[in-house]
């Protein structure tokens, strides 16, 4: 059964204090508010962290009364009552790393709640690399936004973030290490590109909502991702049958045979840029593996606990890395994973 995040803007005025987030509640009434500190070249920040230097983009107020803790801990509630002003970014807008203010240089670091809520105008947010966090609803209800952003390695997209974003097509999800409860409902996706760590299900594509549009699915791991015990399992869930899963070229067999993935009709192969295979050499950031006649070479700095797979998902060999490894195998193209990332290599 679809979960609708229900939003009343009901709030006739906001609170005239500090800027701060979480003001506190007993669990089951939450109060936050964000007031803006300063503003600079079009955009507004507060100070997070005086002491560390750290600011985020904000709205020019946000007011937030909900029931349960799903602001302060993750878990799931609804919002009663919100208030943004919204409406103050228009068109492509590029947020700063660092930012000057008051003779003190400051760390852009977080996208606060709601912080581009309601801006009908805005087409583009360039985001940097210093900015971690996106706070759930940061971009709700942006009807001209096409695209999401580059988000920056091993950030966190909070709930309903791009929710009922109509014109959203494109959602590049390669820099995202975790994402909460439906990011996309209500919007018509048609392209995703995404990795996989292990630390979020790719399967956060949230059972088809936001997703029923859904025509190109781009995964730049070698080796499938594993996910959690709510991947659906059911052949007709939508994206697997109208939806082409695109894979690096020589994973495709892994993929029609792993959970989850193998209910793709649809599964073919591109360049992914993760190495080529032939005998190449390929790196990843423990080991270096190369192919050649009749085994692959691995070598390291550190110990490595590796792991080489056939293209069937058959391990070949399970072992700790530490100088220079050569391992005998038959030919053919190998899948060598170590520290959470994945290669392929060739044996002539």
């Amino acid at each position: 059964m679809k979960r609708f995040l229900s939003i009343a803007i009901a709030l006739a005025t906001a609170l005239s204090m500090q800027a701060q987030e979480y003001l506190g509640g007993n669990g089951d009434l939450e109060y936050y508010n964000e007031n803006y500190d300063f503003k600079q070249d079009g955009i507004y920040y507060h100070i997070i962290n005086s002491v560390n230097s750290e600011v985020a983009v904000m709205n020019t107020n946000t007011l937030v009364v909900h029931t349960g803790v799903w602001m302060h801990n993750g878990a799931i509630s609804d919002i009663r009552s919100a208030k943004w002003t919204g409406g103050d970014y228009s068109g492509d807008v590029t947020i700063p790393a660092k930012i000057y203010y008051n003779e003190k240089w400051y760390n852009v670091v977080k996208i606060s709640f709601g912080a581009f809520y309601n801006c009908p105008e805005l087409t583009s947010v360039s985001i940097p690399e210093s900015i971690k966090e996106i706070r759930p609803a940061a971009f709700m209800q942006c009807p001209k936004l096409k695209s999401t952003p580059s988000f920056p390695k091993g950030s966190y997209i909070g709930e309903s973030c791009f929710y009922d974003c109509k014109s959203l097509k494109t959602a590049d999800l390669r820099g995202v290490d975790s994402m909460g409860w439906l990011p996309f409902q209500d919007c018509c996706l048609e392209t995703i590109y995404m990795t996989a760590s292990d630390n979020w299900n790719w399967m956060s594509l949230d059972y088809s909502y936001g997703y029923e549009s859904l025509k190109n699915l781009y995964v730049f791991e070698t080796f499938p991702p594993a996910g959690d015990s709510d991947i659906p399992d059911n052949p007709d869930f939508a994206p697997y049958r109208q939806a082409t899963l695109y894979v690096p070229y020589g994973s495709e067999e892994l993929y029609r045979q792993a959970p989850g993935w193998k209910n793709f009709v649809n599964i073919e192969g591109f360049d992914a840029g993760l190495g080529g295979i032939g005998g190449s050499e390929v790196s990843s950031t423990a080991i270096t593996a190369r192919g050649g006649l009749g085994e692959i070479t691995l070598e390291s700095t550190s110990p490595a606990e590796t792991s080489v797979f056939d293209l069937s998902g058959r391990i070949a060999a399970q072992i700790t890395v530490d100088g220079s490894t050569t391992l005998p195998l038959p030919s053919g193209i190998y899948i060598v994973r170590s520290s959470g990332r994945s290669t392929k290599v060739a044996v002539k």
